[in-house]
C-alpha cells in the first residue's frame, strides 16, 4: 500500500512543482475569467506523517495503520472548509492519501478558500496528456529471454529457486483490461472457472469526459465490468501475468 501512497503523492507532488503560487493561489487560476467555475485542487498545510509503518510487522497491520492514520488526519482538518464548500454550494470531492479537496470554484470563491489558514494552497487541476505510442522496437524478434535490466536485478536466479510469483495478486491502472482474453482470463482473480465476481476486483475511476482527451470511450462511465477502450491495460496485463 505504501508504494500506492508514494506515486500519488508523487504525482501530486509533480503538478504543485509545475504552477506557480502567488498569495497562496495558483498563478494559472488568477488570469481566468473571473465568474468562470474552474477545476481547483485545494491543498492542506497538514499533512500524515505515515513514517511510522517502517516499524509494523505485516501487510494487514502496515495497511490498517497508513489507512487509519491518513484518513484521520483528513477528518480532522478538512471539515471547516467542507462545510463553507457545502453551504456556498460548491461541488467538491475529498481526499486522504494526500490530504486534499477538489472543487469547482470561481475566482472568488478561490480567494475565499484561500483565506482559510489550514489551506497551503490552491492550484489549478490540470489534465495530463498521455504520451504517444512509441513504436515498437523489434531488433530481438520473438526472443522471450530475460533482457539486461531483469537479469540485472538477479531475477533468473530468483526463478531458478521456484519463486515465480505464485500466490501474488498483481494489481494495475492503466486504460483497462479486456478481461476475456485467455491468457489474461486465466490468471484472473475474478474468475473461479465458471463465472465471474467483479466485486473488489475492478474498479472504473473514468467519471466523466477529459476536455483535452481526442481518444474514444466505447467503455463508457463506471463501467462495472472490465473494459479496455484502447488496449494499452491489456497488454500490460498480459505482460504482467507472463511469469
Amino acid at each position: 500500500m505504501s508504494k500506492w501512497v508514494h506515486i500519488f503523492i508523487l504525482l501530486i507532488s509533480s503538478l504543485i512543482c509545475s504552477s506557480q503560487v502567488v498569495n497562496k493561489i495558483d498563478i494559472r487560476l488568477q488570469n481566468k475569467p473571473e465568474n468562470d467555475k474552474q477545476k481547483v485542487v485545494i491543498v492542506f498545510k497538514d499533512q500524515a506523517d505515515i513514517s511510522a509503518v517502517k516499524n509494523i510487522k505485516g501487510k494487514d497491520a502496515k495497511a490498517t495503520f497508513v489507512y487509519n492514520t491518513l484518513t484521520s488526519k483528513a477528518n480532522k482538518t478538512q471539515g471547516q472548509l467542507i462545510q463553507w464548500l457545502k453551504s456556498n454550494q460548491i461541488t467538491y470531492r475529498s481526499f486522504y492519501i494526500v490530504n486534499m479537496i477538489s472543487a469547482e470554484a470561481n475566482l472568488n470563491q478561490i480567494k475565499e478558500i484561500s483565506l482559510f489558514d489550514e489551506v497551503s494552497e490552491v492550484i489549478e487541476d490540470s489534465n495530463f496528456k498521455k504520451l504517444d505510442q512509441p513504436e515498437r522496437d523489434k531488433s530481438e524478434g520473438n526472443a522471450r529471454s530475460a533482457i539486461w535490466n531483469i537479469s540485472q536485478i538477479g531475477a533468473p536466479s530468483v526463478w531458478a529457486l521456484g519463486f515465480t510469483g505464485q500466490n501474488v495478486v498483481i494489481g494495475g491502472q492503466d486504460t483497462g483490461y479486456a478481461w476475456e482474453v485467455p491468457t489474461i482470463k486465466s490468471k484472473y482473480r475474478g474468475w473461479n472457472g465458471t463465472s465471474a465476481n467483479h466485486d473488489y476486483n475492478w474498479h472504473d475511476a473514468i467519471h466523466g469526459d477529459n476536455p483535452q482527451s481526442t481518444g474514444t470511450n466505447s467503455c463508457g462511465f463506471n463501467s462495472s465490468i472490465p473494459c479496455d477502450d484502447n488496449n494499452h491495460g491489456t497488454h500490460y496485463g498480459y505482460n504482467g501475468r507472463r511469469r
